[in-house]
């Protein structure tokens, strides 16, 4: 009698964890927000990078956010700049860690969307670093294994060493916004739990 209950609730687990993350809502729900994710991201990324390629001027200043076209052949605040086969090694490894996360453990539409963001800026960095590209704010520069950023924070006695691109802004705000989604219903998950046993 006791396997037989373990065999069902273990039927059940399993049954549950398929129809989240395989059944027919839960694969269109994911193809939904997959493509609200490459809407909102990919053609400003698309066209700012065209922009900063073919503009003259490397430098803007203005309140909040200056531009400054530079080139960057290393990963995060220029992290191993040197060193290309890592760059794409790490880069590579951290997509595809995020493509399964996005397949097997997002259930909820939300994250789904979140995760789509850091996918595709994560793998439209690893692209714009294959292609090869000539920068004319650069001097007419051919540009090979680097990816192109273009914003940078111009804040009043605060020095922002990072030069960022759309697809970073992707990258990072998906993530922090799981981060606290995560945060959040971990703190409002033991009251649902108490409402639901008062109910019963």
């Amino acid at each position: 009698m006791k396997k037989t209950k373990k065999h069902q609730k273990k039927n059940h687990y399993f049954g549950g964890y398929w129809s989240q993350t395989f059944g027919l809502k839960a694969i269109i729900t994911k193809l939904i927000m997959f493509s609200i994710a490459i809407v909102l991201l990919i053609p400003a990324a698309v066209a700012l990078n065209l922009w900063a390629q073919k503009s003259a001027i490397k430098e803007f200043d203005n309140p909040f956010i200056s531009i400054e076209i530079n080139v960057n052949q290393g990963i995060a605040f220029s992290w191993l700049e040197n060193n290309t086969m890592y760059v794409y090694l790490i880069q590579a490894i951290v997509v595809f860690c995020v493509l399964i996360i996005l397949i097997f453990f997002c259930k909820k539409w939300y994250y789904v969307l979140f995760w789509s963001l850091v996918f595709l800026g994560g793998l439209f960095n690893i692209i714009d670093r294959v292609c090869v590209k000539k920068v004319v704010c650069l001097g007419d520069e051919l540009v090979k294994n680097a990816a192109i950023d273009y914003f940078k924070f111009n804040i009043k006695g605060i020095n922002f060493p990072a030069i960022f691109n759309i697809p970073d802004v992707g990258v990072c705000l998906g993530a922090a916004l799981s981060v606290v989604t995560g945060l959040v219903e971990l703190i409002i998950y033991p009251f649902k739990k108490n409402k639901k046993s008062n109910k019963k």
